[in-house]
């Protein structure tokens, strides 16, 4: 029969052969598609961690905070150690033409530290032609410390006139007493006429330096 129709036996039974592996293959693949699939297995253990990578640029920087409340006043401090002393001398007439000592102050210094002086008063001067030196010095009739200069250097008149005059100065000093003098003189280039003093007074205050 196949050697009339043209194909040998064996080639018809390799053709039959082959349409049988495909039709199941194909079953088996329709087999598989229309399967439900079934539950999903438990996750797996973690992997190892991989390596850190590299470090972002920084970011911009961020706007200032509110500024935060005042803390409270704290305690007042110690007072520093203050130390007065004081000479009301009062009047001085004549005044000379070499420095003559008015009086003296004398305090005890209880620490290092300063002792601001004042000397005040006025002068009576006679006529022109005539000053006085006012002053402060740290040995009687010296104004090493200060010195101040009032009257009218120039003229002839006779006319009597009054100028307030006062000398300051600032000692830095140790522990222990100091006295300080008040001073006056007439200059001889400027003393043609006389002059009397009025109202003298002395005054040394220590502060804690």
């Amino acid at each position: 029969m196949f050697r009339n129709s043209g194909i040998s036996t064996s080639t018809f039974v390799f053709g039959l052969l082959i349409a049988i592996i495909a039709s199941v293959a194909v079953s088996s693949l329709i087999a598989q598609q229309l399967t439900p699939a079934g539950p999903q297995g438990p996750a797996g253990p973690q992997g190892a961690q991989g390596p850190p990578g590299e470090q972002g640029s920084q970011g911009e920087q961020g706007l200032p905070g509110e500024q935060g409340p005042i803390g409270l006043m704290g305690p007042q401090g110690p007072s520093g150690l203050t130390v007065v002393a004081f000479n009301d001398i009062g009047s001085v007439s004549g005044i000379p033409t070499t420095p003559q000592n008015l009086g003296s102050v004398t305090l005890n210094a209880p620490t290092d530290g300063y002792v601001i002086l004042i000397a005040t008063g006025y002068a009576v001067t006679f006529g022109d032609d005539t000053t006085c030196v006012f002053g402060l010095g740290t040995t009687a009739g010296a104004t090493d410390l200060h010195l101040t200069r009032v009257g009218v250097l120039d003229g002839s008149g006779s006319q009597r006139r009054e100028f307030s005059a006062t000398s300051t100065a600032i000692v830095p000093v140790t522990t222990g007493s100091h006295t300080f003098y008040a001073t006056a003189y007439r200059p001889s280039v400027f003393s043609s006429q006389s002059v009397n003093l009025g109202d003298v007074y002395l005054t040394a205050v220590f502060c804690e330096g």
